[in-house]
């Protein structure tokens, strides 16, 4: 029997594939920004100084 398929047209095996892969790539993302910020932070700590703001 075919899997049934939902509105998204996607069946349940294939909506928790894409979800997983999802997931993999939004936590991807979020450490990439992660690491800029940590980048940006110990070029010029912003909220410690006033010096960055000029």
């Amino acid at each position: 029997m075919a899997d049934a398929m939902n509105t998204s047209g996607l069946t349940e095996d294939e909506a928790k594939e894409f979800h997983g892969i999802f997931q993999n790539t939004m936590g991807a993302f979020l450490g990439a920004c992660l690491l800029a910020h940590l980048l940006a932070w110990a070029w010029c700590p912003w909220l410690l100084s006033a010096a960055c703001n000029a």
